[in-house]
């Protein structure tokens, strides 16, 4: 996948692509509730037996640990959750065996 189509943020959205994990995109800016979800892409794939598709926003700390926020961790197609973020995070995608897709939208 080309470097310019790999993430997009606007005011409402933010979309993050790739190809394979572990992977890592960000920092974008959060600010209230977003409803999460993922894609993953792969023809003749049962992604039921596959590797979960496991996903965090990580805030890094001057000092120590981070805050991290679960997104999911889940072996399927598809998945969906909702969130509270404020601040600045990086989408961390910690496994996954196939091209993904995780969009944030801001609840309205």
């Amino acid at each position: 996948m080309p470097a310019s189509e790999r993430q997009a943020a606007g005011r409402s959205s933010i979309v993050v692509r790739g190809d394979y994990a572990p992977d890592e995109r960000g920092p974008f800016r959060f600010h209230g509730r977003y409803d999460v979800s993922f894609v993953q892409r792969g023809a003749g794939v049962d992604f039921h037996s596959e590797v979960p598709f496991t996903a965090h926003l990580e805030q890094p700390a001057p000092k120590g640990p981070g805050r991290r926020v679960k997104l999911f961790q889940v072996a399927a197609r598809t998945g969906r959750t909702a969130i509270t973020a404020r601040g600045r995070f990086r989408v961390v995608v910690d496994f996954g065996d196939s091209p993904f897709e995780i969009r944030f939208t801001l609840r309205r």
